[in-house]
């Protein structure tokens, strides 16, 4: 059986050649991960002789999926560094083909450049004016392989989600519509396109998907064709026009020719069905009628069950499941509010809270602005700053 080998992720360093011993630290600890396979490095020392510098550096960082900046009043003041890398990688960034990771190594002014990027590490304190650089570094570098872990996931996302719009182009809207649904079902925060980017697309597709059954139409039989349009049945006995007894005798086609002209009268659809066809046709009219009203009065919609079952659970990948397999239901706004208000403890709500428990910052003020935006989940907000602050 064979087993498909994961590409590594290529990470690109970019900083001044003033920096470079500090550069050389920091790959130092990123060596055991390129051993493995799991990265690989690159940075504009690596050109070998008899290339050209730039454009070999260029390609390289256009291609990488993580680009780390090591700012410092050195890299600021370089041309190359200024110009080439550091615009190159914000525009990157901001069309979602690389994270871009600064690490603070000096004092310097950059945060009108970095288009307020969070620089590491957090504490915004530089690596050279840090007791233990040791530690610093190896904590930065945990920072990266998390990030590293997430890159293979995030581009199966996009490549199946510009198979999707390829389908779309090309007009299967089936098949787009299918393929929108299982990522929406794999989004998570950080992904690209949005989820709100996911769900205009799928109910575009739902449009289509509704327009081409609308241009289906039944055949139309009109009202005064013959019996045998209505039924699709060619019956070989004698047509009975009422409810009495067929006659015991069958008259020929000869003694019929013969026979004297009857008179002409109004022919319905139900000529030629038996007494037994239509007892049994009113007996299963009055059942299904029945059925419909039992059915209708007595039992509970599935998806009013189920928006039952997740209020009680009241967890993300429940109401995810809800609005997955009911899009259209009658509750599917309340659903979508459910599965933002989890997102934000998830995305927001719990990543502020570990930082700014790292900074000392002021944790009531979070707690503040979390129950104003949700405030049903106050008692879960306070359980949690509770947790973290023991």
């Amino acid at each position: 059986m064979k087993t498909t080998q994961v590409e590594p992720v290529k990470i690109f360093i970019a900083c001044a050649s003033a920096d470079s011993d500090l550069k050389d630290e920091l790959k130092a600890f990123l060596i055991p991960s390129v051993l493995t396979g799991s990265i690989k490095l690159w940075d504009d020392f690596d050109v070998q002789a008899g290339q050209i510098a730039n454009d070999i550096s260029m390609a390289e960082l256009r291609a990488s999926d993580i680009i780390l900046l090591l700012i410092s009043h050195y890299a600021l003041a370089s041309q190359n560094f200024y110009q080439n890398t550091l615009k190159v990688a914000l525009g990157m960034r901001r069309r979602h083909e690389a994270l871009v990771v600064p690490i603070l190594l000096r004092h310097c002014d950059y945060k009108q450049l970095l288009e307020g990027l969070k620089v590491l590490p957090h504490s915004e304190e530089p690596i050279v004016s840090m007791p233990d650089r040791d530690k610093a570094l190896n904590d930065i570098v945990k920072e990266i392989k998390d990030l590293a872990q997430f890159i293979p996931a995030k581009k199966q996302f996009k490549h199946d989600y510009s198979k999707a719009s390829e389908y779309m182009h090309q007009a299967k809207w089936q098949d787009a519509h299918l393929l929108l649904h299982k990522l929406e079902a794999q989004y998570q925060h950080g992904y690209w396109p949005e989820r709100i980017k996911l769900n205009e697309d799928i109910h575009l597709c739902k449009d289509h998907i509704d327009r081409e059954w609308a241009k289906i139409e039944m055949p139309q039989v009109p009202p005064d064709a013959p019996v045998e349009l209505h039924t699709q049945v060619i019956r070989e006995e004698p047509v009975v026009t009422s409810f009495q007894s067929v006659p015991a005798t069958i008259p020929s086609a000869r003694t019929q020719a013969t026979a004297p002209p009857k008179k002409a009268r109004i022919r319905s659809r139900f000529d030629g069905w038996t007494r037994g066809q239509l007892f049994y046709i009113y007996v299963g009219v009055v059942i299904s009628a029945f059925c419909f009203v039992y059915w209708t009065f007595s039992s509970t919609p599935i998806d009013q069950k189920r928006i039952e079952a997740a209020r009680k659970v009241d967890q993300f990948i429940v109401w995810q499941n809800f609005l997955t397999d009911f899009p259209n239901s009658e509750y599917k706004l309340e659903a979508a509010k459910a599965l933002q208000r989890h997102a934000y403890r998830r995305d927001t709500f719990m990543p502020t809270l570990k930082m700014f428990k790292q900074d000392g910052k002021d944790i009531q003020r979070l707690l503040n602005e979390a129950i104003k935006k949700y405030p049903s989940d106050t008692q879960y907000f306070n359980l949690q700053i509770k947790n973290v602050t023991k």
